[in-house]
């Protein structure tokens, strides 16, 4: 199932799951109790899929990274928050601050939470995910080291339009696949 949020030609923001070249609306992202008719695509701006409460990314979490960059493998998951003004949907335009340096842009794979959940079983963190999405993490990498003696995680990578998602939430697959 492919979640959306989109704007219509007349301005009304809903979420839904998408069928037919239709947003079928939910009153709520992972509910299924319709929310009013059928949405054409057609017309429609494709926003993020999601709102979230909280945006975080984990760092140094792919092993092979961090091997080949000779850093030690993290005995805990290591993670930053991006500011929710960072978030950006499918084709939106990103305008770089001046002077901020070098920028790159990461392909990371954006586990949305779809229930509320503290302090749970792998096996219970597993049961509220409510699907993935693709993110585009960008990252000013002057302005990350530009302190020594404190990196700049948050500002570097929290940039208005610096955490692309979407353009769906996908609950039917296998990230493992």
């Amino acid at each position: 199932m492919e979640w959306a949020r989109i704007k219509t030609a007349d301005g009304q923001i809903v979420t839904g799951v998408i069928e037919d070249g239709k947003l079928h609306t939910r009153v709520a992202l992972g509910s299924n109790e319709a929310a009013g008719d059928p949405v054409m695509l057609e017309g429609s701006a494709i926003l993020p899929p999601c709102m979230p409460g909280k945006f975080i990314g984990l760092w140094n979490n792919f092993h092979a990274a961090a091997e080949r960059n000779k850093l030690d493998i993290p005995t805990h998951p290591l993670f930053f928050l991006k500011p929710l003004s960072s978030l950006a949907g499918p084709n939106a335009q990103v305008a770089l601050p001046e002077d901020i340096g070098r920028v790159v842009y990461e392909g990371e794979l954006g586990i949305v939470i779809g229930k509320t959940c503290k302090n749970v079983s792998p096996e219970e963190a597993e049961d509220a995910i409510l699907g993935y999405t693709c993110v585009n993490d960008i990252s000013a990498l002057d302005i990350l080291f530009e302190d020594p003696s404190f990196p700049q995680w948050t500002r570097a990578k929290g940039y208005d339009g610096f955490g692309v998602i979407g353009p769906v939430i996908q609950t039917d697959i296998d990230w493992r696949d």
